[in-house]
């Protein structure tokens, strides 16, 4: 019946909208039932509504991220003015949410917040709002989220302050969030009208001089973390403890969102993109071309404290001196320790920052205990410990302490901990385990806290036992926290997966509405703790947290550039966390197996076309310019290559030179963007659903991927990309056949893609080039959907986002057969009795003459390690 009343709403909204009244669409907009309200949403969009009593209604429902697009899309009909005041006072009410500081909201609290900005801004940019009023907003929500609470915080008395709560108390997500928007603003308006209004870009100057000192002071905190243990603070990685991370991760958000504002002052065609991500290399070449184009960039104001806190290596200078020495009395003297101290004792501590801190805090007790004075100890355990056991983060902590390292604290003055029975693994060393994993690496270390140790389940798991079969149907995915897990297909042994590592993630998300089977079997070699999270709660987490979604994207196209053996696609982190990183080896047996050489070499051949000169030279060559595509180009087309554009209208009367530039073949023909009229959305919508990627998608969703589709039309032999070209868009072939070409380990080969099949998988994996070349064999017609714009959709509609992750599990799922294939054979597999542990069976067949099937081993295992 539900059902029934959701369609007919559906019929009636589009098909005679004059009968459902503006009063009675109020009424469906405040139903407890989502399919009503997104029929109610629906209908307002299609009829141009334009009553006042509808806009309250339906900004309401701006945090839904299944509902945001057609919120956005029925609010363009509204009277600006009348829609203004509404729009203004909605953000107002956002930035004075209850439990504003990050560190004491809750989860569901700080994300409603953030979906609701989001909602919010979009609807700022798509509506036709005088651009004064649009920018005095943006700028008064900057100095809102930035300087306000800074500037309150400041106020206070220093001794007294809880330094690490005050540096993290802010969402850096939600002000992030309003400089893009400002960002996005600027770079959409004429240069000369952003500068008649420069001179109320005050608040601007305050965000920069804020976040400069923010910065610094976190910089001081990992300085006085370094003077406690040298080596922990220097190198910070994944194993870390979680403090460490979390400032390190806090201070690049700040350094980023620093660049982001100093922008606004940036040339026009400059990207600051460009230096964001070369600022993350660890090529001195790159880094010094970033440092070079700094000093060009950034006005006198700012250059002297913002280099040096780039650029560590940098001179110092009478500013940074100055900046130095005001952070150090801020700090009134207080040591690591003291800091650490300060959130432990705090008379209400927040849950997962005093756990962070508790952490780093046993970790010093337990290997610097030189650092802790008598009189801190007694301190400690007098009256922080009984504080600590009332937050079950803490206790659950000291309880796997104290089973473990009992000799590192008292714990007299809390019997509770010693009765209770140690957890199989702590949230803190789940959180830990998760911040490793390549799927959740971008996500900071409090938000890995509290939003996703929840949903992983510790499971303990003996050795030899079996994980997952091939062939069995994914009820969940799990991560290695101990042990190593060996991943095998029959005889042949992919990988052996250790901390962090990911198993079973492709077959749980092989399609889109259900569980897929997995591609290969799991063994533990030794006695192992998983952490395994099912298929709905990682649906959860994917919706909860946006950088999850990447990550997850990310992971898996990084897996199928494994398989594709790219030059410099391998993932950042040499962890060996994806299910078809390593190279299948060959056991003990099949010395004659003419494929062993090629398998034995896979890694170095891997590691030859790595090259980090090259990436450099790449970098190098596009520094400072900008990478935004002309409005409608193809992205994917390299910038020196001849084209035919065509849009909406008549077609131009002459076409757009563009000379070759160097690092591209020249070719004779050139394709064209065909003019929007010869596909209408409808036949686009046709088209993507009978592709690969979009075959299970509702009508609805593919509509809204159909918007993004540029079509494109090619002659025989002509190329739509050269090999290496940066990999941005992901094509849908509509009509005829791409061959696309690619140089193997046995030489060339060719991949013929005909109707409905899809490719450009690589460009879901930042900064990767394609494959190539892909040349038309006659006459073709792709559709071209970028890969940001899509991965944006996704991430507002999760329908959409299972479907990529479907389409790409399969392709990974389908390369790993055909690179496995010549190595089953198909003569010994059907008298070959089961197994389910290798490495018993390696060690067994071993003669003690079999020197060089050991060596061959020993070697694939440091090679692939």
């Amino acid at each position: 019946e539900a059902e029934s009343r959701v369609v007919c709403l559906k019929i009636v909204g589009k098909e005679l909208p004059e009968l459902l009244g503006d009063g009675f669409l109020v009424y469906l907009l405040h139903h407890p039932s989502p399919q009503i309200v997104q029929a109610a949403v629906e209908s307002c969009s299609h009829s141009s509504r334009n009553s006042r009593m509808l806009i309250p209604a339906l900004v309401k429902h701006l945090p839904n991220s299944a509902l945001r697009a057609e919120v956005v899309a029925a609010l363009k009909w509204f009277d600006p003015a009348a829609l203004w005041a509404t729009l203004s006072q909605y953000i107002e009410s956002i930035v004075q949410f209850p439990d504003r500081a990050v560190a004491t909201a809750s989860a569901s609290s700080v994300e409603q917040k953030r979906e609701a900005l989001t909602g919010a801004l979009k609807v700022l940019e798509a509506s036709n709002f005088p651009l004064e009023d649009k920018l005095n907003l943006l700028l008064s929500l900057i100095d809102a989220l930035l300087v306000t609470p800074a500037a309150a915080g400041e106020s206070g008395d220093s001794a007294d302050v809880d330094i690490l709560h005050q540096l993290f108390s802010n969402d850096a997500e939600l002000e992030e969030l309003a400089v893009d928007a400002l960002l996005t603003l600027i770079s959409s308006t004429d240069e000369k009208v952003v500068h008649a209004h420069s001179l109320a870009m005050s608040s601007i100057h305050h965000a920069l001089t804020t976040k400069i000192r923010q910065a610094y002071e976190m910089r001081h905190a990992l300085q006085l973390f370094h003077q406690i243990c040298p080596r922990t603070a220097t190198a910070i990685e994944e194993t870390s403890p979680l403090l460490l991370q979390h400032v390190e991760h806090s201070l690049h958000d700040a350094q980023r969102l620093l660049l982001k504002l100093l922008s606004t002052g940036f040339p026009r065609a400059f990207n600051v993109s460009v230096i964001l991500e070369g600022l993350q290399s660890d090529v001195p070449q790159v880094l010094s071309a970033i440092q070079e184009v700094l000093e060009s960039l950034l006005p006198s104001s700012y250059k002297t404290l913002v280099l040096p806190l780039l650029f560590p290596q940098s001179a110092s200078t009478k500013s940074t001196a100055k900046m130095e020495r005001d952070v150090a009395e801020f700090f009134a003297g207080k040591d690591g320790v003291d800091i650490l101290l300060d959130v432990l004792s705090h008379p209400k501590p927040h849950a997962e920052l005093a756990a962070l801190a508790l952490q780093y805090f046993l970790h010093i007790a337990a290997d610097h205990a030189g650092c802790l004075s008598a009189e801190l100890k007694v301190r400690c355990e007098s009256r922080i410990l009984p504080q600590l056991v009332a937050n079950e983060l803490t206790k659950e902590l000291l309880v796997e302490t104290f089973h473990s390292r009992p000799e590192v604290l008292s714990y007299e003055s809390v019997p509770e901990v010693r009765e209770c029975d140690p957890p199989l693994i702590s949230r803190i060393a789940i959180s830990n385990c998760l911040r490793y994993s390549s799927l959740f690496e971008s996500v900071c270390a409090i938000g890995i806290l509290r939003v996703l140790s929840h949903h992983f389940v510790p499971t303990k798991v003996a050795r030899g036992e079996t994980i997952v079969r091939e062939g069995d149907l994914a009820t969940a995915m799990y991560v290695v926290a101990s042990g190593t897990v060996q991943l095998h297909k029959e005889r042949r042994i992919f990988a052996e997966l250790g901390y962090g590592a990911c198993v079973g993630q492709a077959a749980l998300l092989m399609h889109s509405l259900h569980a897929g089977k997995h591609i290969a079997s799991a063994t533990a070699l030794s006695d192992c703790i998983l952490l395994s999270v099912s298929r709905d709660d990682l649906d959860a987490l994917m919706k909860e947290t946006p950088r999850v979604s990447r990550g997850v994207l990310n992971a898996v196209a990084s897996s199928l550039r494994w398989l594709y053996y790219e030059s410099g696609c391998l993932p950042r982190r040499d962890r060996a966390a994806s299910l078809t990183a390593i190279a299948p080896r060959v056991l003990p047996g099949d010395d004659d197996d003419p494929l062993v050489s090629a398998t034995e070499t896979l890694s170095s051949d891997l590691r030859a076309v790595l090259s980090v000169d090259r990436a450099a030279k790449s970098f190098l060559y596009t520094i400072g310019r900008s990478r935004s595509s002309q409005p409608g180009a193809p992205l994917s087309a390299p910038s020196g290559r001849a084209r035919n554009l065509s849009f909406q209208g008549p077609p131009p009367t002459s076409m757009p030179s563009i000379q070759p530039e160097s690092g591209f073949p020249s070719r004779g023909g050139m394709f064209s963007l065909s003019d929007g009229s010869d596909y209408t959305t409808f036949e686009k919508c046709l088209s993507l659903k009978g592709s690969q990627l979009m075959k299970n998608l509702d009508d609805d969703k593919v509509s809204l991927a159909a918007q993004l589709a540029r079509v494109v039309t090619l002659t025989h032999g002509e190329t739509l990309f050269a090999d290496g070209a940066a990999a941005t868009s992901v094509f849908v072939v509509v009509d005829g056949a791409i061959s696309i070409t690619h140089q193997g380990l046995d030489g060339p080969s060719t991949l013929e893609l005909r109707d409905g099949d899809c490719f450009g998988e690589e460009s879901f994996v930042p900064k990767t080039n394609l494959r190539g070349p892909a040349v038309a064999v006659g006459r073709v017609t792709l559709f071209e959907l970028p890969t940001k714009d899509l991965v944006d959709l996704s991430e507002q509609h999760h329908d959409i986002m299972h479907v990529i992750l479907a389409w790409m599990a399969q392709k990974l799922a389908r390369a790993t057969e055909t690179m496995v294939a010549p190595l089953l054979s198909p003569v010994h597999a059907a008298s070959r009795a089961p197994a389910t542990f290798w490495e018993a069976d390696e060690e067994a067949a071993a003669s003690p003459s079999s020197g060089l099937s050991r060596q061959r081993k020993a070697k694939s295992r440091a090679e692939t390690s």
